[in-house]
This record gives structure tokens, sequence and C-alpha cells, in this order.
């Protein structure tokens, strides 16, 4: 009996100096005999290193590399080994799970929202070798700044590149169909006005007048000499 109650065929084993127990199947779809078979294979490979079922698939676990999985990998092998300024980037636009904890918690930012979710986030559990262009058009259509579309679209396509150098995939980049965003800079137009104080403060800087002294005495007229002996000093120098 399983721990549901069902009727089943288990094979209770030892291995390692633990105890195990594995159910085989439902007797409505196996005969005793393949059963006892089943088992005594399982005794032989006892000796084995990984144990007499490791060989055996659980249709109920996923046999695939997800997005997620290789974005680890990824990150792993290579992005932690860049600049900090890469891995935020990277994390901004890829992978918004490995997003560190900032050292002093605050609520700043909490109403603040993107316009656009990071490619874990939509596309995580999905197979990474099932993504397509279509996929990666559907992440990019939030991203309204062509600066911000240019840096998303160049760290996944990164991410697949890598993934075809391992190779983990066999398959051409789901990126290389789209294309960059123009990124139009705007130039800084000054007025006439601008433009002449500008020239005004290159081409005639202003001096500092030399102070009087002829009607000072004491202390008062040395200093005074001192700091008028400093200004011609500095204005020779500069001609």
């Amino acid at each position: 009996m399983t721990a549901l109650g069902r009727k089943a065929f288990v094979d209770a084993y030892q291995f390692n100096g633990q105890r195990y127990r594995k159910v085989l199947a439902s007797p409505v779809l196996q005969q005793v005999a393949a059963a006892r078979l089943e088992v005594i294979n399982g005794k032989e490979r006892l000796k084995e290193e990984h144990g007499p079922y490791a060989d055996r698939v659980d249709t109920r676990k996923k046999h695939f590399m997800t997005v997620s999985d290789a974005i680890g990998q990824y990150w792993e092998s290579h992005i932690s080994g860049l600049s900090e300024k890469s891995q935020y980037a990277f994390v901004r636009f890829v992978a918004g799970s490995l997003r560190q904890q900032p050292r002093t918690i605050s609520r700043r930012g909490e109403n603040k929202r993107k316009a656009y979710s990071d490619f874990e986030q939509m596309f995580g559990s999905r197979s990474f070798k099932a993504i397509k262009p279509s996929d990666i058009e559907q992440f990019l259509k939030p991203v309204a700044s062509p600066s911000k579309y240019n840096g998303a679209l160049s760290r996944v396509s990164g991410l697949f590149n890598w993934a075809i150098r391992r190779p983990l995939m066999d398959m051409r980049n789901p990126c290389t169909p789209i294309r960059m965003r123009k990124v139009v800079r705007r130039r800084r137009d000054y007025s006439t006005e601008q433009i002449r104080k500008i020239a005004t403060h290159i081409f005639y800087p202003l001096l500092e007048a030399l102070p009087e002294t002829d009607h000072l005495e004491g202390f008062v007229k040395r200093d005074a000499a001192l700091v008028k002996a400093g200004v011609a000093m500095s204005i020779g120098s500069e001609c």
C-alpha cells in the first residue's frame, strides 16, 4: 500500500546505510512477474554508486533546461566576473531575481513601477530552447526608451550567444532578427546672448584692480602693498 492508500508494487531496500521504498507501478499496469524481475535487477544494481533506480525517469519532474536554469549558469560562469555596472545592467533587464537586497531597508521606491518586466520574470519557467524571436519582441515591446531597448536586447542576446558557444543549444540566436533602435542624441544649442557671454569670459577675462596705497600709513599700507605686488605678479604670469 502506498502513502495514499492505493495498491502498488513497492521495492523496499537498503542503500548506503539508509532504508528506501520505491514504488514500481500499479498492479493494473504491471504484472507480478515483471515486478519481481525489476526487484531482482534492482538488487543487482545495489552495488552501483548511484543506486538501483538512478536511471529511472520520473515523469513528474521537468527534464529540460528552463530559462532560469540557463540564466543561473550564465551568471556563475560569466556575469559574476564582470564589473558591478555590468552586473547591475544584467540584473535590471534579464534576471531581477538576482538583485541584491540593499544594506539599509527602507520604503524608498516601493510606489515606483517599471514599465517593463525582466526576461526571467516573463519566461523563467519556459524551456530555454523554445524561446522564439516573437518572445523576444514581446519582452522588448513595453520598453519605450531606445537606449534601454538596446541595452535589454544586447543582454539577452549575450545570454543566447553564450549558450550557443557552450554548447547548450544548437539553434540560431532568437535575438538575431531583431534590430537595435537608433539613438538620436540632442545637440545643445546656445543662444546669441549666451555665446557672447562665453566669448567675453574667454577672450576678455576680468582682472582684479590694483589697490591704492598712497593715502595709507603704517601696517595698513604695508599689507596693501603686499597685495598689490601679488596681483601684479599674477597678471604678469598670465601675459
